[in-house]
């Protein structure tokens, strides 16, 4: 299941992504992600190091096109902000207990 899950949001990120970069301005604007930093889905372990599973989303999404992508690690309020404020492009959500904790 949760392949599928993972699968379903790879191929909706990419046409998202693709659409996103039609709208920027030239090819090199990077398209933004701004991820919560909630584990298991994005993380930096102690030495900074990126991880998680939307980490490795992005990352997939990255080596399979020729999008530019920049993204970042951030607490999910901040992440939420960015996107409402036109900082960040696409801010990947879920439900999860405990989330504005």
């Amino acid at each position: 299941m949760l392949r599928a899950l993972l699968y379903g949001a790879f191929v909706l990120l990419v046409s998202l992504g693709s659409a996103a970069l039609q709208a920027n301005s030239t090819a090199e604007d990077p398209v933004t992600f701004s991820l919560a930093a909630i584990e298991p889905w994005a993380e930096r372990t102690p030495e900074g190091e990126r991880r998680g599973l939307l980490v490795d989303l992005v990352e997939a999404i990255r080596g399979r096109t020729d999008i530019p992508i920049r993204y970042q690690i951030r607490p999910h309020s901040r992440a939420i902000l960015e996107m409402e404020e036109g900082h960040a492009d696409f801010v990947p959500t879920f439900v999860a207990p405990g989330i504005n904790q």
